[in-house]
């Protein structure tokens, strides 16, 4: 998750950190009234006009100064407000030593009393600023009437003790300030800000010491690359401010079910890293890694804490990578542990959600690919390139060969690696966040051609697969119906396909997504029906309109009855994937079938080829059986 940088802390927030204590501002208000009355004792003494003149200026500054702090007192100022007080203090000492003969003691004091003024003019109020303007204030309007009254031997060495005594404490007390403040910061810096672990700086410090332990006892040290899956649906759907609740209540969780002679880091993002020392045998970081994966399978509940805003469950799943760094030495192959264990991670999700790999070196090849094709997507999905496509695959009446629509897909030919598989580079733009600007470049494409189709075949619908990553950005289902305004297309002939797991994990975003389509007229429909675990709530609540029976049930009569059965009883459309032969065929029709896709028709296929077949037929004759699975 990329967080917006935060701002320099302050002098005065690293102090109050420290242990520095802000003074409230009825206090300075108090604190400029007293030396207020000090000051009027100096315009009732003989003295020259000028130093009244000055002594006056200088009490109505502090007045307005107060009556100001007892105004604004609770909301933020600008930081210029104490260095100006600060300034309006020295001018109107200097304009005073100026214009009446002070003795020098005097103006030594006043000088040292200056001391924790200016220091505490930097940081905003701490404690001794009291002291400051208290002593400095009053003490420089006393000196005059102290004087005239013929009693410097009682003030002076008085003042001038006071003075010494203020300053040393202000020295020392900041000085005691500062370095626990640069202690405090070292601790910092070493620590994630969010959920207090160590970084990736103490990461690999405790992975160096870790190592050498090694040299000693002759066991192995296992690093576990821990990365949340789908965590960007969290964020994306609830906000960052819960994102963050997440984290922070996984890395409590993990925390507790570790070894204390262990170490678990945030990395960053979703991603931790667990150190676990005195390993004898890949086994033992793999029971590790299952009971962290195990204590991780209890639901998190997150948010809650702002008014009117709902706690909800969220179900968390963790990817888990693993390699040894026994044997290792220098930054170098240390820093390579961690990158093959990213390596294994990234093989763990390609398994699906959930799972743990060991590291081995043809994952360090698999790695550079899926880097490889990480960047060459984005490349091409940003530059509009041509190596992006969309391929159609007609949907068929199977009893009578008629095209009624097409399934869009994505197709995606790198430019080094050749075609790539839709379900790798989907993947990789999911987990990139192009998968936005895919989806919505291919759903464009599929509107746009469908508008022509209709002026060939008014009835002619299009089918199209959404990302349940798109369906947890909000304005989702406003940006779709943008595009059929924008391509004059009927919401009515656009059919999106869904996985069962969508239906299952539909959270407050993807769930107003999905009706706001419904009211908008878009069919929805769910892909690869009976692979997973949705159930007839479900289906009810998001009021589907299709169901797409898995491809692997093509052949199994019995499921393909039931599936039917079940669409008639909820008054939905049912589709067969997978058709290859001409007995499937045949089956589909004996249990009333009304639609139908697979390679015994055709194989998805350019967007000319769809207008050809509209423009001579209408009608797919039965293609020659292949062994191929069927595309979609």
């Amino acid at each position: 998750m990329a967080a917006a940088r935060r701002p320099e802390p302050t002098s005065s927030a690293v102090l109050s950190r420290a242990g520095v204590r802000a003074v409230p501002d009825s206090v300075l208000a108090v604190i400029f009234l007293v030396t207020v009355l000090f000051g009027l004792t100096s315009l009732a003494t003989p003295a020259p006009p000028a130093f009244h003149a000055v002594a006056a200026v200088g009490l109505l500054g502090r007045a307005g100064a107060a009556a100001w702090l007892l105004a604004t007192r609770g909301r933020r100022r600008h930081r210029w407000t104490l260095p100006v007080l600060l300034l309006l203090d020295i001018a109107e000492l200097v304009l005073a030593f100026s214009l009446v003969p002070f003795a020098h003691a005097a103006l030594i004091a006043h000088c040292l009393l200056r001391v924790p003024f200016i220091c505490a003019a930097l940081p905003r109020r701490p404690m001794l600023l009291v002291l400051g303007v208290m002593l400095g204030g009053a003490g420089a309007l006393m000196g005059l009437p102290v004087r005239t009254a013929g009693l410097p031997a009682l003030w002076m060495p008085v003042m001038f003790g006071v003075a010494v005594l203020v300053a040393a404490y202000s020295t020392i007390h900041l000085s005691r300030a500062l370095a626990a403040s640069e202690a405090r910061a070292q601790e910092q810096s070493l620590h994630d800000a969010l959920t207090g672990l160590p970084n990736r700086t103490l990461y690999a410090d405790r992975l160096a010491a870790a190592v050498a332990r090694t040299h000693r006892f002759g066991t192995d040290v296992a690093v576990l690359l821990i990365d949340v899956d789908r965590f960007k649906l969290v964020n994306d759907s609830r906000g960052h401010r819960c994102g963050d609740e997440l984290l922070v209540a996984i890395a409590r969780r993990l925390r507790g079910a570790m070894r204390a002679s262990d170490t678990l880091a945030r990395l960053g993002g979703d991603e931790f890293a667990v150190i676990v020392q005195d390993v004898h045998e890949p086994r033992d970081a793999l029971v590790v890694a299952t009971h962290l994966r195990e204590v991780l399978r209890a639901p998190f509940l997150i948010g809650g804490t702002e008014p009117g805003d709902e706690a909800q469950e969220v179900h968390v799943t963790a990817s888990t990578g693993i390699a040894f760094a026994r044997g290792r030495d220098g930054d170098s192959d240390l820093g390579a542990v961690l990158r093959e264990a990213d390596a294994a991670m990234y093989k763990a999700k390609a398994r699906g959600r959930g799972h743990t790999e060991l590291f081995d070196e043809s994952m360090g090849r698999d790695a550079q690919r899926h880097l490889d094709l990480e960047n060459q997507l984005r490349h091409d999905v940003e530059s509009g390139s041509g190596a992006l496509s969309v391929a159609f695959q007609p949907v068929v009446d199977p009893a009578s060969g008629h095209v009624l629509g097409v399934e869009a897909l994505a197709r995606w030919n790198c430019e080094r690696y050749g075609a790539v598989p839709p379900e790798e580079f989907i993947a990789i733009a999911e987990d990139s966040d192009l998968i936005h600007t895919l989806g919505r470049t291919v759903l464009r494409t599929a509107l746009e051609h469908t508008a022509w189709w209709q002026s060939l075949h008014p009835a002619f619908e299009v089918a199209v697969n959404v990302s349940p990553v798109q369906l947890q950005r909000p304005g989702f289902a406003a940006e779709v119906q943008r595009l059929l305004a924008q391509t004059r297309v009927s919401p009515q002939h656009l059919c999106l396909e869904v996985t069962e797991g969508v239906l299952l994990e539909a959270n407050e975003v993807s769930s107003a997504n999905l009706r706001a389509l419904h009211e908008a007229g878009v069919e929805l429909a769910v892909d690869d029906f009976g692979s997973g675990y949705s159930s007839l709530a479900q289906l009810r609540r998001f009021q589907v309109g299709k169901l797409k029976a898995d491809r692997s049930f093509v052949t199994d009569a019995p499921i393909l009855r039931a599936v039917a059965d079940l669409g008639a009883a909820l008054g939905v459309r049912v589709l067969a994937e997978g058709v290859e032969t001409a007995e499937q065929q045949r089956a589909l029709v004996e249990l009333g079938y009304p639609q139908a896709q697979g390679y015994l028709w055709a194989r998805p296929q350019p967007a000319d080829a769809i207008t050809d077949l509209l423009r001579s037929r209408q009608q797919v004759p039965s293609a020659t059986p292949v062994g191929a699975p069927a595309g979609s």
